[in-house]
């Protein structure tokens, strides 16, 4: 996530095809532990890839560059979904895999953007 965000900084004009090489990292991660850490519970790790995700999407990377990652995360939790069988234990199995996960990122989207709002008004109260 911290790379999407350094995009978005005066620091990426001038090194931005360093923060595109650091990208090799996320793009290594085959399985959710190699992208997240592995102390984290498992909804933890989901939304923690969600966040990436949802940074990426808003960072100010080359369009090619946010297509690749987005979908390499995609690809990072679809298997994570399959190898822990988490969407079979949480809905009805019937809908396609792809309207599955949606449903899922869409519903830890909404409690991450729930968290983040919470705290910033608490930061910006005091």
């Amino acid at each position: 996530m911290y790379l999407a965000e350094l995009t978005k900084t005066t620091i990426a004009d001038d090194h931005l095809a360093a923060i595109l090489k650091e990208l090799g990292v996320v793009f290594s991660a085959r399985v959710i532990d190699e992208l997240c850490r592995r102390s984290m519970s498992p909804k933890d790790r989901m939304v923690a890839a969600t966040c990436a995700f949802m940074a990426t999407t808003s960072s100010a990377l080359p369009d090619d560059v946010k297509q690749q990652v987005t979908t390499h995360i995609d690809g990072v939790l679809e298997r994570y979904l399959v190898d822990e069988s988490i969407i079979d234990r949480l809905d009805n199995p019937d809908p396609t895999l792809e309207t599955r996960r949606q449903v899922l990122l869409n519903s830890l989207a909404r409690v991450y953007c729930r968290k983040a709002r919470r705290s910033h008004w608490r930061a910006n109260a005091s």
